[in-house]
């Protein structure tokens, strides 16, 4: 099964408008490797050497590697919920105040709602008319649903208990939604007593959904916490790299005829980034593919840095807002539902994500103007 962003695409929008001026500022694109508008601090040295001066300070310096190697994860988590329980006991009111005031990850978002949800319905119903199914997605995952399956390190999620994280990329859960469905259609099959030849699937499922995500970036009005909507699609290996090239096509076109419908945003256009993991004409072979009866605007450049967070290709899509051109979305193929069902016959999966960025310049034009409709033919 293949996903596209790679396997999956995920199309990631996070555009925001400055409070002192109505200049649109591009404060987020793509929470990977990828370039980012502003510098990311790594704390993962740090951390590591406060969490040393804290054992030593408990005095028991192998307390870490004793939990981990003695402890299941259940009865670790029954020992955190207990630690947690008699550190709450101790709180008074004012201190959570105090707390309140000073933890980044509890401000409030300044996007009007109002807006926001109205556009985001009208982006779910125009993938719902594309044949995408809608989910509302849970605000926690499986704990590793991003460190295990992609080049994520764990301390940019906000790990939980009860073995879960706070979701920062739902399109890993939306990963995990296909794998279970998969293997649940799998093991039907099997109890059959003439089981059926499986034949080629491909699931289409989209969301907006709040993220959260624990590094730190420098910059004015930027928080954790952050709106994105993002579509997925998932396939088995049909041979020619056919699900490759129909699923990226599909997806472009969804995006295209969507930004084209804006009347504030002009002139999009795609970016094709070569990534390692399929054969090396595998970009020339589907960018071929994509530009055959279209007038989009796609070019196959040289991807600026190197990332093994996609498989065989990543996407940029880029528009015009006014005399600026933002970074819309991005996307691309990557192997997880593949690494989830130990299936090598899984295709990668394509995902996109469009970010919050656009999503802000999109509401703010929205309060004053209804959202317009595309018109479909």
């Amino acid at each position: 099964m293949t996903l596209i962003s790679g396997s999956l695409l995920f199309f990631s929008f996070l555009l925001e408008t400055t409070k002192n001026n109505n200049k649109v500022a591009l404060i987020y694109s793509r929470l990977n490797k990828s370039v980012l508008p502003q510098k990311e601090f790594s704390m993962a040295d740090k951390e590591n050497d406060i969490v040393k001066k804290m054992l030593i300070k408990v005095g028991y310096p192998d307390l870490l590697s004793d939990l981990n190697s003695g402890l299941s994860m259940s009865e670790i988590n029954t020992f955190l919920l207990e630690l947690y329980r008699i550190k709450t006991q101790g709180m008074v009111p004012a201190e959570l105040l105090r707390q309140y005031a000073q933890n980044r990850f509890t401000a409030p978002s300044d996007i009007d709602p109002v807006s926001s949800y109205r556009f985001s319905a009208d982006l779910l119903e125009a993938a719902g008319n594309a044949g995408y199914t809608a989910l509302d997605l849970s605000p926690v995952t499986v704990l590793g649903s991003c460190s295990v399956i992609a080049s994520v390190d764990q301390n940019k999620v906000l790990s939980a208990l009860r073995g879960t994280e706070v979701l920062s990329d739902a399109t890993n859960a939306l990963a995990l939604h296909i794998a279970a469905l998969k293997n649940q259609r799998k093991l039907k099959n099997q109890e059959r007593l003439k089981p059926e030849r499986e034949k080629p699937e491909r699931f289409r499922f989209c969301a907006v959904h709040r993220h959260i995500r624990s590094q730190k970036f420098q910059g004015k009005n930027q928080l954790p916490h952050f709106l994105l909507f993002c579509m997925v699609i998932s396939g088995t290996d049909e041979g020619n790299y056919k699900f490759e090239k129909e699923a990226l096509r599909e997806t472009l076109c969804f995006y295209h005829d969507y930004l084209c419908g804006q009347s504030y945003l002009k002139n999009p256009r795609f970016i094709i980034w070569p990534r390692a993991g399929e054969a090396d004409n595998f970009t020339e072979n589907v960018t071929k593919y994509l530009r055959e009866g279209n007038s989009w605007n796609i070019n196959e450049e040289k991807a600026p840095s190197e990332t093994d967070y996609y498989r065989g290709l990543q996407f940029k899509i880029k528009a015009s807002a006014g005399d600026t051109e933002i970074e819309i979305g991005d996307g691309g193929f990557v192997d997880w539902p593949r690494k989830l069902l130990q299936n090598n016959h899984v295709c990668t999966t394509l995902y996109d994500v469009l970010t919050q960025t656009t999503l802000r310049i999109l509401t703010t034009v929205s309060t004053r103007n209804p959202v317009p409709k595309i018109i479909r033919n």
